[in-house]
């Protein structure tokens, strides 16, 4: 949707009812990562808050790389998704988050297809490998003509 105006006016609702709560906070790193910049530094802080109260889970590690990929700290990103592949050795999302970095820090090819071929092995039908498949076979079908 796109609508960063609209999601901060209902962040502002959710800071209104319970400014402290997981989810308004949440609701706060998502909106600091959308407006990037100064913000990032917000995001970070809130997700490293998340995981010293509730522990390092896949998906904040996940969501904290995230905000280190936005200002450009790759290899700490990389750190933190090969963290949340400890804990989670199939979360389709630090995969997908690797093949990114490799192609930011410039890793050999190898170490995206592994990447890749890991993410198809885990789950075929995930967005991200079916969108690849859908530009697969449109370059396969232009590359015929």
């Amino acid at each position: 949707m796109d609508r960063v105006d609209l999601a901060v006016k209902e962040l502002k609702k959710m800071n209104e009812i319970d400014e402290d709560a997981t989810l308004t906070q949440l609701a706060l790193a998502w909106v600091d990562m959308t407006l990037g910049k100064d913000k990032l530094k917000d995001a970070y802080y809130i997700y490293q808050e998340m995981m010293d109260k509730y522990g390092q889970s896949p998906r904040l590690l996940i969501c904290q790389s995230a905000v280190l990929i936005l200002q450009g700290k790759y290899k700490d990103a990389e750190a933190l998704l090969h963290e949340a592949q400890l804990r989670d050795a199939n979360n389709c999302e630090a995969l997908v988050n690797l093949v990114a970095l490799s192609q930011f820090l410039g890793k050999d090819s190898e170490v995206m297809k592994r990447h890749i071929s890991q993410l198809r092995d885990i789950n075929s039908n995930h967005p991200w490998v079916m969108d690849l498949k859908a530009k697969e076979n449109l370059f396969d079908e232009l590359a015929a003509a």
